[in-house]
């Protein structure tokens, strides 16, 4: 006689078996994934190449103490009653939102005091209505990680203003410093299937015709008279190009979840 309880169990083990092999493949498909980081359009984002690229208002320095990314950053003593930061960009497209952001830090070093700091991130000017991000907050001796402002905006112009403003009270001493780093203004980032991606064609293309050139002469944007001829940058640095980077696969976000 055949005992049906064996049969049953090696018919779950079986069942089993043949749901984790096709979940593991559904997951494997959707591991092949890939993000792409769309270009920073700033000029010397994170200061690695000093001052250039960017007009103050007060006098300011660079730092290579304190850097939330690469080996340096802006900055920015608290003498000061308000600290203006700004870039002008052009060719953006009408009608795209682009996001902003910036690292910064608020570093206190009398240790019997609290600066209260508001750090705003704006395009244009400095209106309430393009303000995309603000942080007001006390910092003190104990208050040293660096935060990031970030937010988004839509472009109405091809050429808009990156800003920066920070005001702090009540002391404006020489024990307040203020860092930033790590400035961003770029398209949003888009995934796709890394096997949608074409691959390129080992096949030679055809020489082309000879004619008028259709390349672009120089790349740099031209100054726009928006804006103050002292923000535009006056080094030329190359155009930046997409960043792909894997996405996190569902397998290991699936795992990170079981563990947590």
């Amino acid at each position: 006689m055949v005992d049906t309880s064996i049969m049953t169990g090696l018919s779950l083990k079986f069942l089993a078996s043949a749901i984790l092999t096709i979940a593991t493949s559904m997951v494997s498909a959707q591991d092949d994934c890939h993000i792409e980081v769309s270009p920073n359009l700033l000029v010397n984002p994170s200061w690695e190449d000093g001052l250039s690229g960017w007009s103050y208002i007060y006098p300011r320095t660079i730092s290579s103490s304190e850097s939330s990314e690469g080996s340096r950053s802006l900055q920015i003593s608290g003498v000061y009653p308000f600290q203006q930061v700004n870039q002008i960009l052009n060719s953006l497209v009408v009608g795209r939102q682009y996001d902003m952001s910036v690292d910064f830090k608020v570093l206190v070093t009398n240790v019997a005091i609290t600066e209260s700091c508001t750090v705003n991130l704006y395009h244009d000017s400095l209106a309430s209505s393009n303000i995309v991000a603000s942080k007001q907050a006390g910092y003190n001796q104990n208050t040293r990680d660096w935060q990031t402002l970030a937010g988004q905006f839509t472009a109405t112009s091809s050429s808009t203003l990156f800003g920066i403003y920070v005001t702090c009270s009540p002391y404006i001493i020489p024990q307040i410093n203020i860092y930033f780093d790590n400035a961003a203004l770029r398209l949003p980032s888009s995934s796709y299937p890394a096997s949608s991606h074409p691959v390129p064609s080992n096949t030679p293309s055809a020489t082309p015709l000879p004619g008028p050139s259709s390349a672009p002469g120089n790349s740099y944007p031209v100054p726009s008279s928006r804006y103050p001829h002292s923000s535009y940058p006056h080094s030329v640095y190359p155009l930046a190009t997409p960043t792909r980077r894997p996405c996190m696969s569902q397998r290991r976000r699936l795992s990170q979840q079981a563990r947590s």
